[in-house]
């Protein structure tokens, strides 16, 4: 189903004037195919309808609320955080990293619901096993990858946020 352009021009001025903070983009890649694997459906139609609203807040001349595109870093892609924070760069908004959490703390009580030990999804040619996609499995590579990640932020001046991450340092120094 299409939009209107003017339902769609009064939906997104209803966003951006809400009175939030901040609105975060979930794609947890910087490819289609990552994409297509982890969250399922089109990349470029989730790009796309993001890269709308910052075109109309910037037609709006407005400074809130900040835009960014956010990351949960999993062992399944790792590889693209820099290709993450130059998308981020283009777009010229915010990265929020996340981590997968090591607890059922955070999904309440329902143990059996979610048992992040045993945990797993079926996808078309694909299982998330969620023990399996902590950082924690690999912190040597996981810690140089958000470092690099981070140092790349920092050259091309995008605000980026660690959530539920700590901050990486070089291994030896």
């Amino acid at each position: 189903r299409k939009e209107s352009s003017a339902a769609s021009d009064v939906y997104k001025r209803q966003v951006l004037n809400s009175g939030v903070d901040g609105i975060y983009c979930s794609l947890d890649a910087a490819t289609a195919e990552t994409f297509q694997k982890i969250r399922g459906g089109d990349f470029n139609k989730a790009l796309n309808g993001f890269k709308r609203l910052i075109k109309r807040k910037k037609e709006l001349g407005l400074t809130k609320p900040s835009l960014a595109i956010s990351y949960v870093v999993m062992q399944e892609n790792i590889d693209e955080l820099n290709d993450f924070v130059r998308l981020a760069s283009e777009l010229e908004v915010g990265v929020g990293f996340w981590s997968l959490k090591e607890s059922n703390a955070f999904y309440g009580t329902n143990k059996e619901l979610f048992n992040l030990n045993t945990w797993k999804r079926e996808k078309e040619n694909w299982t998330f096993n969620y023990k399996e996609q902590l950082l924690k499995n690999t912190p040597e590579i996981a810690n140089e990858k958000l470092f690099e990640a981070i140092e790349l932020a920092r050259e091309l001046n995008v605000s980026l946020s660690l959530i539920h991450i700590s901050e990486p340092t070089r291994l030896g120094m």
